[in-house]
């Protein structure tokens, strides 16, 4: 056990038995250091956590008073705090304008009523420094990582106060996580894996693939993992990165043409194109139809993106499957694991539970 937690739990005691009054000033941190014989790094960390914790509220140059503890031991009600990186460089930063973000917060919602619990939201910039003003005037029992937005130095702020924390991903970022709290990722292979099922079924050896540069890369791996576990392979002459990477991801026909005269121009024909993100499909498309070359390609071919018609305001061509990911099913989930770490005293490090996603055909 950490220095600090064992400093804390005696404070606390202390509070609880009555020892430390409600509105009064806890001792200083000189007069702790020396009771406990310790450093003062290790003092100051307790007292953050006794903050989080809602114990004590600190106050510069005044000292650490004593908060009444009555409130929570009558209500029960279990603190949570959803935690997103406002970062502008943070690949997570837009997660509030995604079609998906109210799935998410209610999934949240569903499994915090279901458990008595009290969601509160949390924007931080990564690149300022963490401290107890990011959480001011709340008793936090545990927070929300949604979509791995946490960082270095908020990991280390949790750490040392004894935070709990479950955190939300996906398979294609999964290998970037680096912490070991508790993790609840949408499985999009899975949904993969149902869509090159149901292909071979059909008879289709064919396979392409094209995507941005970003995660291209690492999704290309994921997805032909996935295909050589089912005895097939891509045509390598049908898989095709766009070769910049912009800052913004709205149409561009600049785009829609490179990946057009690339996987078409010398008459090679990929039965199914996959790709990661559904918005290039629809680039593609709406260029393929511009012509009637490219709407014979059209008629004689499938593609597969990840996306959610319910969701997402795409003109979804009519061959096109969908790999669809079920974020409120996952943040409920993640939801249910942290308030169930918070009551029985955690869970095992390294934890993960994996949400599948659902292959949906078109009706051709």
């Amino acid at each position: 056990m950490p220095i600090y937690t064992e400093i804390m739990d005696k404070l606390v005691t202390g509070i609880r038995d009555g020892k430390y009054r409600p509105n009064t000033v806890l001792p200083s941190e000189k007069e702790i250091c020396k009771r406990f014989n310790v450093s003062r790094t290790s003092v100051r960390n307790a007292l953050k956590a006794m903050q989080v914790k809602g114990y004590i509220d600190r106050r510069q140059g005044s000292g650490s008073f004593v908060l009444e503890q009555k409130a929570k031991t009558n209500t029960g009600i279990i603190n949570l705090g959803i935690i997103l990186n406002q970062n502008p460089q943070h690949p997570t930063s837009a997660i509030t304008s995604s079609p998906y973000f109210s799935s998410v917060l209610k999934g949240i919602q569903t499994a915090a009523s279901e458990h008595s619990a009290n969601p509160s939201m949390f924007i931080y910039d990564d690149t300022r420094k963490i401290n107890d003003k990011n959480f001011p005037g709340y008793q936090i029992d545990g927070f929300l990582d949604i979509g791995g937005t946490i960082s270095a130095n908020l990991n280390q702020y949790f750490k040392d106060n004894g935070c709990k924390v479950c955190s939300t991903s996906n398979t294609f970022h999964e290998h970037e996580y680096k912490y070991g709290w508790p993790l609840v990722i949408n499985d999009y292979l899975a949904g993969i894996r149902e869509a090159v099922a149901y292909y071979k079924s059909l008879g289709i050896k064919k396979f392409g693939f094209f995507a941005l540069p970003k995660m291209g890369f690492t999704t290309f791996e994921l997805y032909r993992k996935v295909l050589r576990e089912a005895e097939v392979d891509f045509d390598m002459d049908s898989v095709v990165l766009f070769p910049e990477n912009p800052d913004k991801w709205n149409y561009t026909r600049e785009r829609a043409e490179y990946f057009s005269h690339k996987l078409f121009a010398n008459g090679n024909r990929p039965e199914v194109l996959f790709s990661d993100g559904y918005f290039i499909i629809e680039e593609l498309v709406s260029l393929l139809n511009e012509s009637t070359n490219g709407q014979k390609i059209l008629g004689n071919m499938r593609f597969c993106g990840i996306a959610d018609p319910r969701l997402e305001k795409f003109s979804f061509h009519k061959n096109t499957d969908l790999v669809i990911p079920q974020k409120e099913v996952s943040a409920r989930t993640a939801t249910e694991i942290l308030v169930k770490s918070i009551k029985q005293g955690g869970l095992r490090k390294g934890f993960k539970k994996y949400i599948p996603s659902i292959f949906q055909a078109s009706k051709d």
